[in-house]
Order: C-alpha cells, then sequence, then structure tokens
C-alpha cells in the first residue's frame, strides 16, 4: 500500500477518511483501483456513502457473511 499512497495520495486519503469516520477497516484492493471500508452497522455504511462523494463511486453491498447465518454455501 505505502509505494501506491506515495504515487497516489488520494487513495491514501480516502482510505484514511473512511477511517475517520468510523469504518471498522478501509482497505485498499489490489494495485488500489478500489478502496472500501467495512463497517458493522448499515447505518454506518449510509454515512460513509453520504460522505465520501468527492472520491468518486461510492456504494454499499449487503454482507457475504454474517455471524447469524454463517458462510454462503454452508449447509444448515
Amino acid at each position: 500500500e505505502e509505494s501506491v499512497f506515495r504515487a497516489h495520495p488520494q487513495i491514501k486519503e480516502a482510505r484514511d477518511r473512511m477511517l475517520a469516520l468510523g469504518a471498522d477497516c478501509a482497505l485498499m484492493s489490489g494495485s488500489g483501483a478500489s478502496v472500501f471500508g467495512l463497517t458493522k452497522s448499515e447505518t454506518m455504511a449510509k454515512r460513509l456513502i453520504d460522505e465520501l462523494p468527492e472520491f468518486g463511486r461510492v456504494s454499499s453491498s449487503p454482507p457475504f457473511f454474517s455471524p447469524t447465518y454463517g458462510n454462503p454455501g454452508d449447509k444448515h
């Protein structure tokens, strides 16, 4: 991440801003094409979407894993 952050400081800024706003985790994917944040609440996810439009496309998706329901593909 650090080499990408030096070359593209806006990627670091997006990640740092997510964390400052309350994301539980924020990481860069691949070589920096995307930055994503994880939250424990839908309310926080909506806050991040509202606060980060200047960084480009911002969206949310439902959790892929839920402690209540387990991993996709698990036998219930």
